[in-house]
C-alpha cells in the first residue's frame, strides 16, 4: 500500500516539474524578439536602385522622393 502512495508522488512531483519546465522555457521563449533572428533591411529594396526611374514613381512615391 505504502509503494503505491510513494509511486504516484513520485510521478505526480515529475510530471509537476516537467511541467514548471516547459512553463519557464514558454516564457523564456515569448520574451525574446521575434525580429533578432533575421536582418529586416535585406529585404527591403534599396534606394539607389530608383534614382534612375522617376517616371515610374507613384503620386504618394513623388512626394517623399526629394
Amino acid at each position: 500500500m505504502d509503494s503505491v502512495i510513494i509511486k504516484t508522488l513520485l510521478g505526480t512531483g515529475i510530471i509537476l516539474w516537467i511541467a514548471h519546465g516547459a512553463q519557464l522555457a514558454s516564457r523564456l521563449i515569448s520574451v525574446s524578439p521575434a525580429w533578432m533572428h533575421f536582418d529586416p533591411l535585406s529585404i527591403m529594396p534599396s534606394l539607389d536602385n530608383n534614382r534612375g526611374k522617376k517616371e515610374e514613381l507613384s503620386a504618394g512615391e513623388k512626394l517623399f522622393d526629394k
